[in-house]
């Protein structure tokens, strides 16, 4: 990380960290802490973070306990290679609490031309969000997935998982499951949130869902939000969902 490697306890309060982080095959790599269970507040980063592996993120690459609030982060994150999933403009993997949290990413990576990249389950704010809570987070960014399960916020988001008051706006593209805020909705619940996206399915091949909130919503519930944007895809395409099965509900 561009302060900590991993903050495995204690508290960090109105730090900040800038410059390059580059990471390797190895996992949990993130602009400000690679692997948190700590309380983080009232902190920033503009690293430009970049790595081979797997749980990237431009904040933290995963957070596994702790909280985190009042925080931004304004650097690209990209990830290349076949282990290059669970990448966020925030956090890799999330399975804590996040609350009143920025992502604004105006400048993107040269090589990828985008503001996050990766392999599968990428995101603006969140690559997978495995539990725990978002609330009150913002993200402007371009988003591109090489794979599956890509979103404007969360590549993916599991049972228990509680997404509150957030928005995406920006662009997101992949070749299946690309939604405008969740790529894949595999359980949990979305409350009172936007997405303000363009959303490009990149291959004909997949037709896993494409839509302007959420491309494949296979459980969970979704109330209060709502999408605006253009949407385009060759199969199973919505203006808000574009995939719904087994049990979700709206």
């Amino acid at each position: 990380g561009g302060l900590l490697g991993y903050a495995a306890g204690g508290t960090i309060s109105s730090s900040f960290a800038t410059g390059a982080v580059t990471g390797s095959i190895h996992p949990f790599v993130g602009g400000f802490v690679g692997q948190n269970r700590a309380t983080i507040r009232n902190s920033f980063t503009d690293s430009v973070v970049s790595s081979t592996g797997e749980y990237v993120g431009g904040f933290v690459g995963l957070n596994a306990g702790g909280s985190i609030t009042s925080t931004s982060t304004s650097g690209s994150v990209s990830g290349s290679g076949t282990s290059s999933n669970y990448v966020g403009g925030f956090v890799g993997r999330n399975d804590a609490a996040i609350s009143d949290a920025t992502v604004l990413i105006s400048t993107v990576d040269p090589a990828t031309g985008v503001g996050v990249y990766g392999r599968a389950l990428v995101g603006g704010f969140a690559g997978w969000s495995n539990g725990g809570s978002i609330t009150n987070a913002n993200v402007q960014a371009s988003v591109e997935g090489t794979l599956t399960s890509v979103g404007g916020f969360v590549g993916q988001m599991s049972a228990g998982t509680t997404l509150s008051f957030n928005g995406a706006e920006g662009s997101v593209q992949a070749p299946t499951q690309v939604g405008g805020f969740a790529g894949y909705m595999n359980g949990g619940v979305i409350h009172s949130s936007f997405a303000n996206t363009s959303v490009s399915e990149t291959s004909w091949t997949g037709a896993a869902g494409v839509g302007g909130f959420v491309g494949h919503f296979n459980n969970g519930s979704i109330t209060a939000s709502r999408a605006a944007g253009s949407v385009q895809g060759w199969g199973s395409v919505g203006g808000f969902v574009g995939l719904m099965s087994n049990s979700g509900s709206i």
